[in-house]
């Protein structure tokens, strides 16, 4: 029997050719195409300059492409983790045959990567099986250190872990009291931790608690000079038409972002680009905008600026 192709490894290889020559004819066939290759696909047709042939297969597979990891997820603030089923169905199996105790880390730690995995797939009803009836007080509480460039930085306790993931759960089947609940738990636990308010003040939005959501944001960015903390921000102050707060604050994460990766931040170009539109600064959202492909264009790690552009048109942006 043949083994399928890696094209992942002839795309880090850079034989950005092979993966076209490959790939492009049942990509515009829509016959047997696997998208878990479209990325690779798109971006070697980058390379390879041929702008309006990855805009044509960015359109085809339009909602693929919203659903690329690299979009959603693995942003500077969110977890960058891709794990693989074949971990999965080993955990699966320790999860089955360990003993059943939420004390033992062999039961424990495969369940939560388990659930983890679930919940970003969206297989909420999963998840919450595997969490049954799993308890926080029965879980450790103590909490390991580790040593980051020098510096003591405390690691999560099981329960912390557990209610993280509980959180997640409730906030993905949009059960925004059960989540503001949970994560009000977990910042008793952790008063300093950043992410907890962040989470917090994301799901203060969602339950209509907009100024409180603005409070937590603006005690954040005075601990932290994150761009993406005040990107949030900003659209708030759009939320409550203060205009002038949000250019303030979009004006800060422009600066902020300057040296990021151009597909993390694209986004925040997009919002300030609407933003000056809408306050009758037409020149300013063009300058914007090519600001935002200068900054892509000397950036190869980044989507190629000719591309990006186009999806900014064919979106009606």
């Amino acid at each position: 029997m043949t083994e399928p192709i890696n094209y992942f490894v002839i795309y880090k290889s850079k034989n950005y050719s092979k993966v076209v020559a490959d790939l492009l004819p049942s990509a515009l066939d829509g016959k047997n195409f696997d998208t878990k290759n479209l990325n690779m696909l798109i971006d070697s047709l980058n390379k390879l300059k041929r702008f309006d042939e990855a805009v044509d297969i960015g359109k085809k597979f339009i909602g693929e492409v919203f659903a690329f990891p690299f979009i959603w997820q693995n942003s500077p603030h969110n977890k960058d983790q891709t794990i693989k089923p074949e971990t999965i169905k080993t955990a699966e199996w320790l999860i089955a045959h360990a003993k059943k105790d939420p004390t033992y880390f062999v039961y424990l730690n495969p369940l939560l990567m388990v659930v983890e995995y679930h919940i970003v797939g969206h297989n909420f009803a999963r998840a919450k099986q595997l969490l049954g009836d799993i308890l926080p007080e029965q879980l450790k509480t103590e909490r390991g250190e580790i040593m980051v460039d020098g510096k003591k930085v405390s690691l999560k306790s099981d329960k912390m872990k557990f209610l993280k993931l509980k959180f997640d759960l409730a906030k993905g089947e949009k059960e925004f009291e059960t989540a503001l609940s949970i994560i009000n738990q977990l910042i008793e636990i952790d008063p300093w931790d950043i992410w907890f308010k962040r989470e917090k003040a994301i799901i203060l939005v969602e339950t209509g608690h907009i100024e409180e959501s603005v409070n937590i944001y603006m005690e954040l960015i005075s601990r932290r000079k994150e761009w993406f903390l005040y990107h949030e921000v900003a659209k708030l102050a759009l939320k409550m038409n203060r205009n002038e707060d949000a250019q303030k604050f979009f004006s800060k994460a422009f600066i902020l972002a300057d040296k990021q990766i151009s597909h993390y931040t694209w986004h925040l170009f997009i919002d300030i680009a609407k933003f000056l539109e809408t306050m009758g600064k037409e020149e300013h959202r063009k300058r914007d905008l090519a600001d935002y492909v200068f900054h892509s264009a000397i950036n190869d790690e980044g989507n190629k600026p000719q591309e990006m552009l186009k999806y900014f048109q064919f979106l009606g942006i």
